[in-house]
Parts: C-alpha cells; sequence; structure tokens
C-alpha cells in the first residue's frame, strides 16, 4: 500500500505549488510523490521528532485510513475508506474526479 500523502506531492512540486493539487499532480512522477512511489521518499523531507516517532511505532487505535487536507480552510477531512473520500471530502476540497470534466 501507498502512503499517497497530498503533502509529499506538494514538497515535490517546489514552487510550482499554488495551492491546488490537480490529478495531473497526483500522477508527477518526483521522488517526493508517494502516489507513485512505494515506500518513504528516499530523500528525506524533514527529520521527525520523538513524539512522532514514538506516534509511529505506537498508533491510536482510530477508524481513520485516510486524511485529506484542505488548503484553503486549513483544515482535514477524515474519511475510514478510499470510497468515503468521495462523499466526504470532495464536496469539502473541491477536487473533481478522474471522469469529472
Amino acid at each position: 500500500m501507498r502512503l499517497q500523502t497530498d503533502l509529499s506531492v506538494i514538497y515535490g512540486m517546489g514552487d510550482s505549488y499554488n495551492g491546488r493539487i490537480t490529478l495531473k499532480d497526483l500522477e508527477a512522477s518526483t521522488a517526493y510523490n508517494t502516489y507513485v512511489i512505494a515506500g518513504l521518499p528516499s530523500p528525506p523531507i524533514a527529520m521527525p521528532g520523538e513524539a512522532a516517532l514514538k506516534s509511529a511505532t505506537s498508533p491510536a487505535k482510530i477508524p481513520y485510513l485516510y486524511f485529506v487536507a484542505d488548503t484553503v480552510r486549513l483544515a482535514i477531512c477524515l474519511p475510514p475508506t478510499w470510497q468515503a473520500i468521495t462523499r466526504r471530502c470532495v464536496p469539502t476540497v473541491g477536487v473533481k474526479e478522474k471522469n469529472e470534466k
């Protein structure tokens, strides 16, 4: 399973990030895009602190598997399944589905 975090996509976009992520961005091959690479990016994005390492080794028992960042409202959506992203998060952050023009 890929990490698929939007923040890694944004980091890989560098100065071209304009506040929105498109499907083209999610499919772009960069060293940081966790939608297209397996595992963690080989060049580190940041050095995790002690609290982050403890959280990774002893995660909280929550039903959420995904999160979607809304950079406009500075909020997050926490869907428990991939399908719930469409129902809960897409209307919130304004992301268009692949087949939508």
